[in-house]
C-alpha cells in the first residue's frame, strides 16, 4: 500500500477515520458497528465486547483480508490470498464456508436487521460500508493531518498517531 499523504484511507468506503464509533459515516442504530484493531493482534470488537465464536478461523482470516482490500476483493484473489496451495477446485468450497462462518460469527456478536455484512456481487465479496471502525485508519490520518503541521502543533498530532497503537501493541504482548 502506498504510504503517500495524498492517498486515500485503505478502508475509505468503510469508516470515517478518528470519529467514535457509533458515529461512523453510512451505520445507523440499526446497523451494528465494529471496532477493528490491526496493531498489536488483529482484534474484532462490538461495543467493548471481543467478537468471540470464530468457529473457522479462515473466516477471521477473510474480514482481515476484507478490511486490509478497503472492504472489497475478487472471490479469486481472496481464495488465491488465504489458500495459495489449495487445488482451485477445493478452494471455492472453501471460501464459500469462511464467508458463511464469517457472516454467521459477526452476526451473533451483533443482530443486524438484514444481516448483510458481507455480500457477493459480480464475483466479488463486499463488506457492508459504514460499521467498521480500523484502527490503521485513524493512525493514517494523524500522520497526514502531522504532515500539514509544523513544530510542536505536529509533534502533537504524532503522539495521538501513535499512542493508540503502542498501547495496544503493549497489550498484546
Amino acid at each position: 500500500l502506498d504510504g503517500g499523504a495524498g492517498r486515500a484511507s485503505r478502508q475509505a468506503v468503510l469508516l470515517v477515520a478518528d470519529e467514535p464509533a457509533p458515529a461512523i459515516e453510512t451505520a445507523s442504530a440499526s446497523h451494528p458497528t465494529f471496532e477493528v484493531k490491526c496493531s498489536g493482534s488483529f482484534q474484532v470488537l462490538t461495543g467493548d465486547q471481543e467478537v468471540t465464536g470464530w468457529t473457522l478461523r479462515k473466516a477471521r482470516e477473510l474480514l482481515a483480508y476484507l478490511i486490509a482490500r478497503g472492504g472489497t476483493t475478487a472471490r479469486e484473489e481472496a481464495a488465491a490470498a488465504l489458500w495459495p496451495d489449495e487445488p482451485p477446485d477445493r478452494v471455492s468450497t472453501l471460501l464459500s464456508n469462511a464467508a458463511f462462518h464469517l457472516r454467521k460469527t459477526l452476526k451473533a456478536a451483533n443482530p443486524s436487521p438484514n444481516g448483510r455484512l458481507l455480500t457477493i456481487s459480480e464475483r466479488r465479496y463486499q463488506l457492508l460500508s459504514g460499521v467498521f471502525r480500523v484502527d490503521l485508519d485513524a493512525f493514517d490520518a494523524h500522520l497526514r493531518r502531522a504532515e500539514t503541521l509544523e513544530g510542536a502543533d505536529a509533534l502533537i498530532e504524532y503522539d495521538r498517531a501513535l499512542v493508540p497503537v503502542l498501547r495496544d501493541m503493549r497489550e498484546t504482548r
